[in-house]
């Protein structure tokens, strides 16, 4: 990646490690996906792009004022 840019796709999932991860959880069989624990479901219905990304960071959702101050850097630093 750092001469090319690209990246390999490892489809067969034969040259790609596995390994534990407190961000996300998943059970393709069962057809459950969660981050920080939360079902991917719950949060694509009752979460913003801005709740979910602070959730990821963090590791929980935001109160109203640490979002708005996650706010407040996010847009201090894209614009």
């Amino acid at each position: 990646r750092g001469k090319t840019g690209a990246i390999t796709m490892d489809w067969g999932y034969g040259n790609t490690g596995s390994a534990e991860s407190a961000i996300t959880y998943l059970n393709g069989e069962e057809g459950i996906l969660r981050y920080r624990g939360y079902p991917i479901e719950q949060l694509a219905e009752s979460s913003t792009f801005l709740e979910v990304s602070y959730l990821l960071y963090h590791g929980e959702l935001p109160t109203k004022a640490q979002l708005e101050n996650f706010r407040s850097k996010i847009t201090y630093h894209t614009l």
